[in-house]
């Protein structure tokens, strides 16, 4: 149960999860409160059924809170997972205007770094979760910070459990042959330095500070290339365009808007880079960029320091300057020493977060929920 299925990295890993449990043991639907997004026609391209509420904005959330206990009632799902803040509100009052008494797992997503930034809807109901939170018969988190900081506004600690992301090492793998042909779309060379940033445009995601490292680092005689990919980041965003007329980097960065097609863009990186200031679990694009064989620099928010480890940079967050000196450092490496780094960084996804791995505790999880539940029915 998610708030929408628009493209964002929170609903790519419910696809990439969902998609990969095991038909003979788990059948499953997502319920989008909002509509089919981008991701639903993918879901049921999968073999996943998806029921859109049209309960979104919150203006229209009681009445889709209504059409969700039909659904449930009609369903009698087993379990009900819920997915980020609303999603998790709305499976546990779901479940309970149903009259059902299966079990109810949340997951969050999101790290806490100041509750008064985000939406006051949003707000309450991360509020609300915290008293909710005995509720639930598990709490999925995908990063410790994001764990601690929910513990520390009254999330419930006994329900707390810490799946990390997982990464499609099939999907996302270097390749010389996309590196080649990217390079020739964007007009570029082989010898051209390339950084790359993927995130939808939102002030949390740091466009504005990153826009600033880019021109910084250049005035120090770094040359780079920088592609920004991402639902809001193109020609159309004024804001963007100004500010990179403003900086003078014309031609050096690169607005490419939405894509399908990033696990054949990134391989054309040399350094991939996140510059979040705020609320990242765990980053989808770093251990993407990472799968594909691309040393990262990370602002350290979330659990983005933990993911990269020994293989890329770590600075600190909403600081151009410090952001501006962490990609030197990897400019500064020899393109062979580049590549080294980008293989110990897909080695480190393939040994602690592989897509694999966070589905088999994903299914270890609900089998356990599940015997739990019935073996408390059978007494």
């Amino acid at each position: 149960m998610i708030t929408g299925l628009g493209t964002g990295g929170t609903e790519m890993t419910l696809l990439s999860l969902v998609s990969r449990f095991d038909p003979k043991r788990f059948r499953s639907r997502v319920v989008s409160l909002a509509d089919q997004g981008t991701i639903g026609p993918l879901l049921e391209a999968r073999g996943v059924a998806v029921a859109a509420l049209g309960a979104w904005p919150v203006t229209r959330s009681l009445a889709g809170l209504w059409r969700l206990a039909r659904l449930l009632r009609h369903d009698r799902p087993a379990l009900i997972q819920g997915w980020m803040s609303h999603g998790n509100v709305a499976a546990t009052a779901g479940a309970w205007l149903a009259g059902l008494q299966c079990p109810v797992v949340w997951n969050v997503r999101q790290s806490l770094a100041d509750l008064s930034l985000e939406r006051w809807y949003t707000a309450v109901l991360i509020r609300l979760g915290a008293r909710w939170s005995n509720r639930a018969t598990r709490i999925i988190y995908n990063s410790q910070v994001s764990a601690q900081q929910h513990l520390a506004i009254g999330y419930s600690a006994q329900r707390a459990v810490i799946i990390p992301n997982g990464f499609d090492l099939d999907r996302f793998r270097p390749s010389t042959t996309a590196r080649a042909q990217v390079r020739r779309m964007l007009g570029l060379g082989e010898e051209a330095l390339v950084i790359g940033h993927v995130a939808r445009y939102h002030p949390m995601k740091g466009h504005a500070t990153l826009l600033v490292a880019a021109s910084l680092a250049r005035n120090h005689n770094t040359p780079a290339h920088f592609v920004l990919i991402g639902h809001g980041v193109d020609s159309r965003n004024a804001a963007v365009v100004s500010m990179r007329g403003q900086l003078e980097l014309g031609e050096r960065v690169h607005l490419l808007g939405e894509r399908a097609d990033v696990p054949d863009l990134m391989p054309a990186f040399d350094i991939a880079v996140s510059a979040s200031t705020r609320n990242e679990g765990v980053p989808n694009a770093v251990g993407e960029a990472m799968s594909c064989g691309v040393p990262c620099v990370v602002t350290d928010v979330g659990d983005s320091a933990m993911l990269v480890g020994d293989c890329g940079v770590v600075v600190p967050p909403g600081d151009s300057a410090a952001l501006a000196k962490g990609l030197e450092q990897l400019i500064a490496l020899t393109s062979s020493a580049r590549r080294e780094l980008g293989e110990r960084a897909r080695r480190r996804v393939a040994d602690h977060f592989s897509l694999g791995h966070a589905v088999a505790q994903y299914e270890r999880l609900y089998e356990e929920v599940l015997t739990r539940a019935s073996s408390q029915v059978s007494r």
